[in-house]
């Protein structure tokens, strides 16, 4: 008999956030730790898949997934 494989899956919360950055950015520059993602950027009525070159302007919307608080709270003052 074959043995099924566990997956794990960890819970993340969605947020929509205006980008809090002072000037363009691209995903990467962000330093993102698997504990917070970012997997689409609305742009205007464009939504964008989020890749490490994608670039991130101002008044741009950023879908963020967090595990918790204290990720997005540390993510959100690391972009200031």
């Amino acid at each position: 008999s074959q043995s099924i494989p566990s997956v794990i899956f960890d819970i993340l919360f969605p947020i929509n956030i205006i980008c809090p950055f002072p000037g363009n950015k691209v995903v990467s520059d962000l330093g993102l730790t698997g504990d917070i993602s970012i997997p689409c950027i609305q742009r205007g009525d464009e939504v964008l898949m989020a890749h490490g070159t994608t670039e991130i302007n101002e008044n741009d919307h950023l879908i963020v997934f967090y595990k918790s608080k204290e990720d997005l709270d540390l993510f959100y003052n690391k972009a200031r």
